[in-house]
C-alpha cells in the first residue's frame, strides 16, 4: 500500500503536509482491483515468519489436504440466518424483489392448501432474501415453517442483487424483456451476462448494505424505469398504429385473481392466475 498515490500514511508525524485527497486517484474499483492483486499474488506468496518461513498459500495448501476444509453454509441457511425479513404482495406472476419475479409449483400448492387464500384478493407473504444470490427466496408457510423458491427466469439464479440490478436496468427499454417475455437477442445477452458476473465479482468486495430501505430504493428505481419504458411503447405503439406493451407488463401489477379473465380464485382446484 506504500507504493499507491493518496495514501493516508500510519501517522501524522509520516504524513506531513501531505494531503491524501489532493493525491488520491484511484477509483473504488482500482483500489479493489489493486488489494486482490496484491493479496493473492503478493502476500500470500511471500514468506511469513509467522508461519517459520512458509508462505501463507503453502501453509493453507499443505493443512487443507491433513485436515480438510470446512464447506460454507449454504445459501438456503445463509438466508434463513442473515437473510433480509421482507413482506410482498401475492400478485399474478408470484411475489417480485427488487424487480426479480419468483414462483413455483411448492408456492402455487402452499397458497392453494391456505384456507384464507380463496377469501382475499390481496395476501402477504413473509419472505427472506440474500443480496449473495437472488436466484430464490424463502417464504414462511402457514406452519410458521420456511420453503424456498426460485426465481421464474434462470438467468437469476446464482446472481447478486447488483448483478441482478444490472440486468434488470439493460432490460428494462427493450420491448423484448427477457426476465418478463420473449428472449432478446443473444449478442446482447452475451453483453449482458458478461457486465453481470464482473458486478457478482466486484459485490463481494464492494458491498452495499442491501437493507429494507436501500432495497425499497432500488425498487422504487425500477419501477420508474419501467414506467417510463412502458410510455414509451405506447406511444410508439400509437404512432406505428400497435401496441408495444408486453404482456407481463399488462398483467404484472396485477393481484392474485385479476388476470385470466373469470375469478380464479373461486376455483376448487390451483388458482388459475398461479398456474397460467
Amino acid at each position: 500500500m506504500t507504493r499507491l498515490v493518496g495514501r493516508t500514511f500510519s501517522n501524522a508525524v509520516k504524513r506531513g503536509d501531505l494531503d491524501p485527497e489532493d493525491r488520491a486517484a484511484l477509483s473504488v474499483d482500482d483500489f479493489i482491483f489493486v488489494l486482490i492483486r496484491w493479496i493473492v499474488d503478493s502476500y500470500h506468496r511471500s514468506k511469513h515468519r509467522g508461519l517459520d518461513g512458509e508462505t501463507p498459500l503453502s501453509c493453507w495448501t499443505r493443512l487443507s489436504k491433513e485436515m480438510g476444509v470446512t464447506p460454507p453454509p449454504s445459501m438456503a441457511d445463509r438466508r434463513a440466518v442473515f437473510g433480509e425479513p421482507l413482506s410482498r404482495t401475492v400478485f399474478t406472476a408470484g411475489v417480485e424483489v427488487l424487480g426479480v419475479r419468483y414462483q413455483g409449483e411448492a408456492f402455487a400448492d402452499w397458497l392453494t392448501d391456505d384456507p384464507d387464500f380463496h377469501s382475499r384478493r390481496k395476501r402477504e407473504v413473509n419472505i427472506r432474501w440474500h443480496p449473495a444470490d437472488v436466484g430464490a427466496i424463502e417464504v414462511q408457510g402457514s406452519d410458521g415453517g420456511w420453503f424456498e423458491v426460485k426465481a421464474i427466469d434462470p438467468v437469476f439464479h446464482g446472481r447478486s442483487a447488483e448483478a441482478a440490478r444490472e440486468i434488470i436496468t439493460a432490460l428494462i427499454g427493450s420491448p423484448d424483456e427477457r426476465a418478463e417475455d420473449e428472449c432478446a437477442s443473444d449478442e446482447a445477452m452475451k453483453v449482458i451476462e458478461a457486465r453481470a458476473q464482473e458486478a457478482t465479482a466486484l459485490s463481494g468486495l464492494n458491498r452495499k448494505v442491501w437493507d429494507r430501505a436501500y432495497i425499497a430504493k432500488v425498487e422504487a428505481e425500477i419501477k420508474a424505469s419501467r414506467a417510463l419504458a412502458q410510455k414509451g411503447r405506447v406511444e410508439a405503439g400509437r404512432r406505428h398504429g400497435k401496441s408495444l406493451v408486453t404482456q407481463s407488463e399488462q398483467i404484472a401489477s396485477q393481484p392474485a385473481g385479476a388476470a385470466c379473465g373469470a375469478d380464479p380464485l373461486s376455483s376448487p382446484g390451483r388458482p388459475r392466475d398461479l398456474a397460467c
